[in-house]
């Protein structure tokens, strides 16, 4: 027999609705870039708008992860001094099992390039920044946005990185990208979400920041979410202009193409140094890049422009009654990593292992995402309503109670009261 008890907690304080919403379409759309045939955006062709879904939806997931980050170590208040020990070893457990599930996920021989493993890292990457005062938060931000890209370009140049370092910075989720959009969330984090004027304000600065990023972007080399057969060089080394023997990208997003005109490159292959060690370079890919996954500038704005917009209308959308019309919605926004952990087990079961040679990758008109989508939207909300918490979520939280001597605690003062 269900019990709704949990239900009315997820909809109620301190839940945000309108965040969870905004969580379960950063990983609707995480689902669709890597299990459905999405061309990649281009502003000027409006049939291929569904390509948003390729690096803004884990932009988003970024800034979300700012958010939630503020709303575990204090909320609308900065954490004490005296609670930073506890709420770092806290964070210190939840980044490490968070880190595994990402490595055992990579284990599994899917093109998908993990989120998790990045995730994990940036939980301890924010720590130093939990007391810092929201204007504060934002200058780190724009530091990282501005100035991280052209310094990554730069030792990329220099091919001065390799290994765990190449991994945080010149992934498809360059770690100074995901600061910047996170550190921007965790300002808004320690703001009122439930304030009317700051759903608006995210909103409405949101769609002018991210036409005035689309607008930059059309005026530069690459443009405003240029195709990838066009060939032109993309920032940290150039790994997104070519695609594998199935059609992936480094992203794990899939773009239909012809294997016999396809370029020979395949991972792990050196890109050849074809352009001059230039500064002037260095700034203008640092800065103006704003292709999926490649951390520039440009990018970074439109993620953040992007995200900005769609969290507002979230939480603009999910309040009074209209809240409960969202809660599937909700609920599967409500337990993301078991969520995100299903959809790469499903590619796996469903298409293969790369590594085994048996991958067969989306056909056309390929259906395994939307029903994933809707899977997801069934079951969450009956776990949810039954447990009130996803089992990944149930884990994460656990290890990093137990990591700072949380349950220690608990059980020495239920066992002193017995």
């Amino acid at each position: 027999m269900l019990s709704f008890r949990s239900a009315r907690t997820l909809m109620t304080p301190p839940r945000v609705p309108g965040l969870d919403v905004a969580r379960a379409l950063a990983i609707i759309g995480m689902i669709f870039a890597h299990m459905a045939l999405i061309p990649e955006l281009e502003i000027s062709e409006p049939s291929t708008w569904p390509g948003i879904v390729h690096g803004f939806s884990s932009l988003l997931f970024a800034l979300l992860a700012g958010i939630s980050l503020a709303m575990m170590t204090g909320g609308t208040r900065r954490p004490d001094i005296e609670a930073l020990p506890f709420l770092r070893l806290r964070l210190l457990g939840r980044a490490a099992i968070i880190f595994g599930i990402g490595l055992a996920l990579e284990a599994l021989g899917t093109p998908i390039s993990v989120i998790l493993p990045i995730f994990g890292m940036l939980y301890i990457a924010m720590m130093p920044f939990m007391r810092l005062r929201r204007r504060w938060l934002l200058v780190w931000a724009s530091g990282f946005a501005i100035i991280g890209p052209v310094v990554l370009e730069m030792l990329n140049a220099l091919s001065a990185f390799d290994g765990a370092l190449a991994f945080l910075f010149f992934s498809p989720y360059p770690l100074t990208a995901w600061l910047a959009l996170a550190l921007t969330g965790m300002a808004i984090g320690r703001s009122n979400l439930r304030s009317i004027r700051l759903a608006t304000v995210l909103a409405l600065g949101g769609l002018v920041v991210a036409a005035l990023g689309f607008f930059l972007a059309s005026l530069t080399e690459d443009g405003a979410g240029t195709s990838l057969d066009e060939g032109s060089y993309s920032s940290y080394g150039g790994i997104y202009d070519s695609k594998d023997s199935y059609g992936y990208v480094e992203d794990g997003s899939f773009y239909p193409y012809d294997t016999e005109d396809s370029s020979s490159w395949k991972p792990g292959d050196v890109v050849p140094e074809e352009e001059p060690v230039d500064p002037v370079e260095w700034l203008r890919l640092g800065l103006t890049s704003s292709r999926p996954h490649t951390g520039g500038s440009l990018e970074i704005m439109l993620g953040l422009g992007v995200g900005a917009t769609v969290l507002g209308a979230c939480l603009l959308i999910c309040r009074g009654p209209v809240r409960w019309v969202t809660y599937p919605l909700s609920a599967m926004g409500a337990m993301p990593l078991t969520v995100y952990a299903a959809h790469a087990v499903v590619t796996l079961i469903v298409y293969g292992n790369i590594n085994l040679g048996d991958w067969i990758g989306p056909a056309e008109e390929d259906l395994t995402a939307l029903f994933m989508v809707i899977g997801a939207l069934i079951v969450c909300p009956l776990w949810m309503a039954v447990t009130g918490r996803g089992p990944l979520e149930a884990l994460t939280r656990h290890v990093g109670r137990l990591a700072s001597g949380e349950l220690h605690r608990h059980e020495t003062g239920r066992h002193a009261i017995q």
